[in-house]
């Protein structure tokens, strides 16, 4: 069953796992060398970077941000409606929309920075992964059709 692993041929098509290997590859492990290294690479780094508490929270923080006005305009037209007074109807008016919009853009901004931050960090991960890999099936390919021509 090993064996037939090792020796399976990889379809034609782009869309194919980086972790088939070549037939004939006679790379370190499945991936290759050069994909076995950045993935070393990568796990060396040890960065510190944000953790994913406070990317959670940040994106919590920002749906929050799209709901509060929702209720701060429910409050707006209760203010309005409780009293008779022209100015203050205005001002609540003003006051609520004013402050609803600002959270709305505070809490957007929070959710989108945060939301395709992360799914873009893992795509690019992803592509650089995959692109060294191809790499390493084209010097593979490469290297088999210039070897000499046995007799």
């Amino acid at each position: 069953m090993a064996q037939q692993d090792s020796q399976r041929a990889e379809p034609a098509d782009l869309g194919t796992a980086v972790d088939q290997p070549v037939q004939g590859s006679t790379q370190g492990g499945p991936m290759g060398d050069r994909a076995e290294a950045f993935t070393e690479e990568v796990g060396r780094l040890k960065l510190s970077g944000s953790s994913a508490e406070g990317e959670a929270r940040a994106m919590k923080l920002g749906i929050a941000g799209l709901v509060i006005p929702v209720v701060l305009a429910v409050v707006g037209i209760l203010l309005v409606a409780s009293t008779s007074d022209a100015a203050d109807q205005r001002a609540f008016a003003s006051q609520t929309f004013w402050l609803g919009n600002i959270i709305v853009v505070i809490g957007a901004t929070l959710f989108l920075r945060y939301s395709l931050g992360r799914y873009l960090r893992f795509w690019m991960i992803r592509l650089i992964h995959e692109q060294r890999a191809q790499t390493d099936r084209v010097v593979d390919a490469i290297e088999r059709t210039s070897a000499p021509i046995s007799k």
